[in-house]
């Protein structure tokens, strides 16, 4: 029987749970008129990420594909967040500076989930 938080030990969870404290963070820097706009966007596609392998994680392993099927939601928030990013630099209300520890977790999870889709498949 697999430990209910297994999820607490991959590295793409706490890579997801950093990136989440990481948009916590650049959205403060957002302007006001945001507040209920591309920030609440960003800071959902965020906590998506972490959320949804957590969830995967911990549902039954004899579910086959239901695993597979939270990394691929989480997959899709990381876009997500990915592009609402590249929006706030285009918009000019962040920097590629200000961004660029957020775009390089965003692409070691997305490594990540691809690994675990991938493992995930074999394990079956």
């Amino acid at each position: 029987m697999r430990n209910a938080d297994t999820y607490k030990s991959l590295d793409v969870w706490n890579d997801a749970m950093l990136l989440t404290e990481i948009v916590y963070d650049l959205i403060k820097k957002l302007p006001e008129e945001e507040d209920r706009g591309l920030s609440d966007q960003m800071r959902r596609a965020a906590v998506s990420i972490a959320s949804n392998i957590a969830e995967g994680e911990a549902r039954n392993p004899n579910e086959p594909g239901k695993f597979a099927w939270y990394l691929s939601v989480a997959s899709g928030s990381r876009s997500e967040l990915e592009t609402q990013l590249q929006i706030c630099v285009r918009v000019k209300y962040f920097t590629d500076s200000d961004i660029s520890t957020a775009m390089d977790l965003l692409r070691k999870i997305g490594l990540g989930i691809k690994s675990l889709i991938s493992k995930n498949k074999t394990d079956k």
